[in-house]
């Protein structure tokens, strides 16, 4: 499997610890941010080919980061895969539909699943 670069943004900090490590040892070069605004820092330097955001964080909820994302115009391509615990249809993701692919809740998603789920998506 080619090592796709993924940006995993999650402010918990053993959450974000287990995603990354199953991740990598499926061969993913993970980087790792956590809160928004280091998101959108990370995102611009290391042009990941998907980026797993979670919604609710300091500094830069997912909905900033989102509207940040699709205003810098390389990093509007990017695709955004939302991990979060909030209901789906609690926010209105209309504006970014192009670009948010899928939306995975965390409590149902374990460190295996993840990696599992994006070992398919890059297939």
């Amino acid at each position: 499997m080619e090592a796709h670069r993924i940006l995993l943004v999650e402010d918990e900090q053993d959450l974000r610890e287990l995603y990354r490590l199953s991740l990598s040892k499926a061969g993913f070069e993970v980087i790792t941010a956590e809160n928004g605004m280091e998101g959108i820092s990370k995102a611009l330097e290391q042009e990941p080919a998907v980026i797993l955001l979670d919604l609710m964080m300091p500094m830069g909820e997912g909905k900033d980061v989102l509207s940040m994302i699709q205003l810098n115009p390389s990093l509007k391509k990017v695709p955004i895969i939302i991990i979060s615990n909030l209901n789906p249809g609690t926010l209105d993701l209309t504006p970014y539909e192009e670009q948010v692919m899928d939306y995975w809740i965390k409590s149902e998603l374990t460190p295996k699943m993840l990696t599992e789920k994006l070992i398919e998506y890059f297939s």
